[in-house]
């Protein structure tokens, strides 16, 4: 099921034109996988079109501890000249330029204010966990903190995630046919056409466990199931007025097979869309986008509905 040749991809392919990032930089080493992400898109994007702005928080139990022997500005000072080494290192080249130092609020705070204060696009930060590390802790808490908030399409990048890695395929997109997926669809295709990528949106229905039944009857209910996710499908990418270069249909967990389509297509990014839940429903259950960001061998972009 793909798109005819030649059709503009997608609402949001040409909204807003250009885009501005803020990149969290954590000057440890699990920020470096998004500082490597960032360079990627400096790489895929024409030059000027982009803009990067690196933002390191010091935190006030940072500050309470350093400033009993050291001032504000020698702390300043000696976080600005690491943030600078760490971008001469991590991301070379003229196109992350921009790094501001931030004090006395946490770290999510002060990347959202980046936010707001730059009117940027999407936020950029690393996870704890590499690629296939199976670490008890995964996200880490300000990546935790931002996907609860939302505050912008947040892209959560592992540690470990190189430039030679970053996949030569599609971007793909996750949707789940209701309203939390239409913006991360068109999030996709701005993207898509700004980096020159194929966009290819993926639907995945659960297969409906029938234990008590075997054999042909089983493999035709999938079947039915199948073919009929492929017209919910098409219907919902038409009234959305969506276009992809290819949309796919599969069938299984929902969390694997997003992980595994993602890798096996080579994508350099999955994109998903959350859901608007309370708060407190966040915290209590994780939700797929959450997981998705907190384990995928992928960078993952969640991307909140339109208010």
């Amino acid at each position: 099921m793909g798109a005819p040749p030649g059709t503009v991809k997608g609402a949001g392919a040409c909204a807003g034109g250009a885009m501005k990032w803020i990149i969290g930089l954590d000057l440890r080493p699990r920020s470096h996988g998004a500082l490597h992400f960032a360079t990627w898109l400096t790489k895929s994007v024409p030059k000027g079109d982009e803009r990067f702005i690196a933002v390191h928080v010091l935190e006030p139990e940072h500050l309470r501890a350093a400033l009993k022997y050291h001032h504000l500005d020698e702390l300043l000072a000696a976080a600005r000249d690491s943030g600078r080494r760490t971008l001469e290192r991590e991301a070379p080249g003229e196109r992350i330029q921009e790094l501001e130092i931030l004090e006395g609020v946490g770290a999510d705070e002060g990347l959202i204010d980046a936010l707001s204060r730059h009117d940027a696009d999407a936020l950029l930060v690393g996870r704890i966990a590499g690629r296939s590390e199976a670490a008890l802790v995964r996200l880490g808490r300000v990546a935790r903190r931002l996907l609860r908030r939302l505050p912008s399409p947040v892209v959560v990048v592992p540690p470990d995630l190189e430039c030679a890695s970053i996949g030569g395929g599609p971007i793909v997109a996750l949707t789940r046919l209701d309203d939390s997926s239409t913006e991360a669809c068109r999030f996709a295709a701005r993207l898509s056409a700004q980096t020159g990528r194929r966009l290819v949106l993926l639907h995945v229905v659960p297969f409906l466990e029938l234990p008590f039944l075997a054999g042909a009857s089983v493999d035709e209910i999938a079947r039915e199931q199948r073919r009929a996710a492929e017209v919910a499908c098409a219907a919902w990418v038409e009234r959305e007025k969506l276009h992809a270069d290819e949309v796919v249909v599969e069938q299984g967990d929902v969390l694997d097979r997003a992980d595994a389509i993602a890798e096996a297509r080579e994508a350099p990014l999955l994109v998903v869309g959350a859901s608007r839940r309370v708060a407190l429903d966040r915290i209590a259950t994780p939700s797929l986008a959450r997981e998705l960001a907190a384990t995928a061998a992928v960078p993952v972009a969640v991307v909140p509905p339109r208010a």
